[in-house]
């Protein structure tokens, strides 16, 4: 790659893929307040788009409880689809883990962590 004599980058001078990216006004307007500490995990888990399966694994819980957890995320959060949920979970994942008791469930000892790593 070839520096120009400023010393600047093209991507330095358009850095749009480093901008925060705008984030939709019904994902900041989700209350994640009502959502249940279960229903916390399995949101995050949505985010890391795990199937139902994994979800239950990772939980200890099974498939059709994980089922109406995400009933219950749908409708407290005023989505329909995993996909919305996945996007809510993205954009507030360090929000989900910091007013939680997520830490303390075991969850950070199956591979998920508050970083997302």
């Amino acid at each position: 790659m070839r520096i120009p004599p400023d010393g600047r980058t093209e991507h330095d001078r358009t850095r749009h893929c480093c901008e925060p990216l705008d984030v939709p006004s019904w994902v900041r307007e989700a209350d994640l307040s009502l959502l249940t500490t279960r229903e916390r995990e399995v949101l995050v888990a949505l985010g890391d788009c795990l199937p139902s399966t994994a979800i239950a694994d990772s939980c200890c819980i099974t498939e059709r409880t994980v089922k109406k957890h995400i009933a219950g995320i749908f409708l407290k959060l005023e989505i329909s689809s995993r996909a919305e949920a996945a996007v809510i979970a993205t954009c507030r994942k360090r929000e989900l883990w910091a007013n939680s008791g997520l830490a303390d469930t075991g969850l950070l000892g199956r591979g998920m962590t508050p970083s997302g790593e």
